[in-house]
């Protein structure tokens, strides 16, 4: 709160109490945003067009990683020489 010389306000301010303009009126939209996932109930189904080319792929090496090759239909496997 301001004064003047007098002792009289000129100027306050209530907390919480600032003039906000209505929600339609305000200069931001809400949007939804993804803020997690259940992967059990999770149709991948549905995501396939969406995931890229790179996500599946990593997905399939991991696949290899735990399984070995050829246990995944639609994946093509081949050895390749690497230094112990």
């Amino acid at each position: 709160m301001g004064i003047d010389m007098a002792g009289v306000a000129i100027v306050s301010a209530h907390p919480g109490h600032a003039a906000e303009p209505p929600l339609e009126e305000a200069q931001v939209e809400l949007v939804w945003s993804v803020e997690g996932f259940d992967r059990e109930t999770l149709d991948l189904e549905a995501l396939r067009s969406y995931l890229t080319e790179t996500a599946i792929l990593l997905a399939c090496r991991r696949h290899l990683a735990d399984h070995g090759p050829h246990s995944l239909p639609g994946a093509s496997y081949r050895q390749i020489a690497q230094p112990k």
